[in-house]
């Protein structure tokens, strides 16, 4: 009996160290994972802020942006439409053919025809653009064709 307990007695001497050893080990690995756990969440947290952080930043950029055109665009209507109505309003022209209009264009004939000139020249302007839309498109038109017979060989 004494035996027993002198040899359980040495077992116990060598294998409680090392159980001690082994169950430290597995206390710092855990706090190891809850560690690495922590930072994964706390590295989630910042780069969602940073992404959170740029789309504000983008999407005030862009507001800004479309905020500006749109204020030029507006001025331009307005600036153009003045202009008009100003020539259409202000035209004066003489029997014999001869008179100015406040924006200084040179008009002739009746003050109807006056105003009618800087609707044609707006109107000329507008054809050339399309006219210059529709050379594109026949070039790009023109392009394909090319392109489709070089497939072909």
């Amino acid at each position: 009996m004494q035996f027993k307990t002198l040899a359980t007695v040495c077992v116990l001497a060598v294998v409680r160290p090392a159980v001690a050893d082994l169950a430290g080990d597995i206390g710092n690995a855990v706090g190891d994972v809850i560690e690495f756990g922590q930072n994964v969440a706390s590295g989630a947290v910042n780069v969602a802020t940073v992404i959170a952080s740029g789309a504000v930043g983008v999407a005030t950029e862009v507001a800004a942006g479309a905020e500006s055109v749109a204020t030029n665009l507006a001025s331009q209507v307005v600036n153009q439409s003045t202009r008009l109505s100003s020539a259409r309003s202000t035209a004066t022209a003489s029997p014999s053919g001869s008179g100015s209009s406040s924006n200084q264009a040179k008009a002739t004939g009746t003050p109807t025809n006056a105003a009618g000139a800087v609707e044609n020249t707006a109107e000329d302007y507008n054809d050339t653009t399309s006219g210059a839309a529709a050379f594109r498109g026949v070039g790009v038109a023109a392009g394909f064709t090319a392109l489709a017979a070089l497939l072909t060989f």
